[in-house]
């Protein structure tokens, strides 16, 4: 006898389950116990990748894209008063609006950029490291990101955070060209694979006018790494 009297197709979808979630399963009159990830075909982390590299910007001339990129860290070169950067500033040292004061670009935006509440002339330089933006994340376990990693310029490594590693049977990198900070209109080249000594994922960074592996390319670049379930 069925547990809830219920036909399959009356069964209401499961969803929002973590990869680890227990899960009752009924075979044949007995209830088993497994979890959302045992019955995935695979699971994925989807994050966006921005990193450009330091870049020196003044108000009123050449501000990025009319605002800063989300999470990135900037440092205030020279102050012009009157500027106001503190709906965008999460501090890291010094105090907001004065010179040598390194804030990270953070607060709620309706666009891709957020916007300061004046910015005429005071200069600004990007810290232009990583920054990781997950989407999703299914796989039970972190997934760090080294750039450059193994000290090349233009590679990047993604470490999982578990014992395992990335298994060369059954896990996909793919990483999607899109148009970067600052390199418009060419647009970089990604080659990706998986490293069976270090058990990485690896994303090469290629300059399509060289080609050569270079850096500061990366801008809301998604990457995605698929482990199979066999």
């Amino acid at each position: 006898m069925s547990l809830t009297g219920k036909t399959i197709s009356e069964l209401p979808s499961l969803s929002g389950y973590q990869p680890n979630a227990a899960i009752p399963v009924e075979i044949t009159g007995t209830t088993y116990q497994v979890t959302a990830e045992q019955l995935q075909s695979s699971n994925v982390w989807l994050a966006l990748l921005t990193q450009t590299g330091p870049i020196t910007f003044t108000g009123g001339t050449d501000v990025p894209y009319g605002g800063f990129i989300p999470n990135e860290v900037y440092t205030i070169d020279s102050y012009s008063p009157g500027d106001d950067f503190s709906n965008v500033a999460e501090i890291i040292s010094g105090t907001i609006n004065t010179t040598g004061c390194v804030f990270r670009a953070t607060g709620t935006t309706t666009s891709s950029y957020l916007i300061p509440n004046e910015w005429i002339d005071s200069v600004l330089t990007s810290d232009g490291n990583m920054i990781v933006n997950v989407l999703e994340n299914s796989l039970g376990y972190d997934v760090l990101v080294d750039y450059p990693g193994f000290g090349v310029d233009g590679l990047v490594g993604f470490f999982p955070d578990n014992v395992d590693g990335f298994l060369l049977q059954n896990t996909k990198i793919t990483a999607q060209s899109a148009i970067p900070y600052g390199f418009v209109p060419q647009i970089p080249v990604i080659l990706t694979s998986i490293d069976a000594e270090v058990l990485a994922g690896i994303m090469y960074v290629l300059d399509p006018s060289v080609p050569a592996l270079t850096g500061n390319l990366l801008y809301n670049t998604p990457v995605e790494i698929r482990v199979y379930n066999y």
